[in-house]
């Protein structure tokens, strides 16, 4: 870099002297969060105004700051700026909390109400016991989709929820989880930047950190995300993915009406965003009990 900049102190070790601009950016960023001149919690320059300083494009500061993002060391925050998030990536993505006291009523979980499952997964099993060829063809490896007979169950299943869908488009996972991670890294590549509800599921967002993509939470009102908020944002930030929970929303159990629903489709539409539905859905209870016939 040419000139001296003075302010902010911790643009003193930017050089622009090789590679590219935007690399030298983040650089600067790691440095400074290393050295301490950048701590948890600091508020970055805007695009613009730090654009202008270096006598660069905004462009060349949104690369930078993206990068520096992917890294985990700032984190952005719509409407409210770029902050220094520090090495957090080092902490634990992964953790289930303890069960609380029996007396006690967990509220850090959106958990379904009590149902039998109990009672059909021994039915289930039993089931199983009795069939020992069945049991053997559970027990040996398995297709990485998942058993033929076990996605046409489930076929038929959506079908009565007025979803087609054909069983070889149909992947069965080890839980939510996996089924997460395998869908982001269907859809997107680390360094794509991916957007949910400011107040989403855990899992998603370590997993989304997980696979190195900058996640973005939107605000939220009594019916869940805000239109006018995920308009704003695929302008800035040109996101790939959205992560969204319509139903029984996790953790604030919103229900999202039809009108707010169709109206952030019309933007995902516009704007090529692909749509990550999750959430809940209770079918009719009176349903098919072939879905646990394993």
């Amino acid at each position: 870099m040419d000139k001296k900049i003075s302010f902010p102190g911790w643009l003193k070790s930017l050089s622009f002297n090789s590679g590219p601009k935007y690399m030298a950016l983040a650089d600067a960023i790691e440095q400074a969060v290393k050295n301490g001149s950048l701590h948890s919690g600091d508020k970055l320059p805007t695009h613009r105004w730090l654009a202008d300083v270096l006598n660069v494009t905004i462009g060349t500061i949104t690369r930078g700051y993206a990068e520096a993002e992917r890294r985990r060391l700032i984190t952005a925050r719509v409407g409210s700026g770029t902050f220094v998030t520090g090495k957090v990536w080092q902490q634990a993505q992964f953790n289930v909390p303890q069960k609380p006291e029996p007396t006690l009523i967990d509220m850090s979980l959106t958990l379904q109400v009590p149902a039998p499952r109990e009672e059909i997964l021994a039915e289930t099993l039993q089931m199983i016991a009795s069939d020992p060829l069945r049991m053997t063809s559970l027990l040996d490896y398995l297709p990485e989709t998942g058993l033929e007979r076990h996605r046409s169950i489930i076929a038929g299943w959506l079908a009565t929820l007025s979803i087609h869908v054909n069983p070889d488009n149909i992947l069965i996972t080890n839980g939510g989880q996996h089924g997460n991670m395998m869908a982001l890294q269907a859809a997107t590549r680390p360094g794509d930047t991916i957007v949910s509800e400011s107040l989403t599921y855990p899992g998603f967002i370590n997993a989304a950190r997980q696979w190195q993509t900058h996640h973005i939470g939107l605000p939220m009102d009594e019916h869940g995300l805000i239109p006018e908020a995920l308009e704003q944002c695929c302008l800035q930030h040109r996101p790939k993915l959205l992560y969204l929970m319509p139903s029984l929303q996790n953790p604030t159990a919103l229900i999202m009406p039809i009108q707010r629903r169709e109206r952030i489709i019309e933007i995902a539409r516009r704007h090529k965003l692909i749509v990550f539905m999750a959430g809940s859905s209770y079918p009719n209870p009176g349903g098919p009990r072939l879905l646990y016939d394993i």
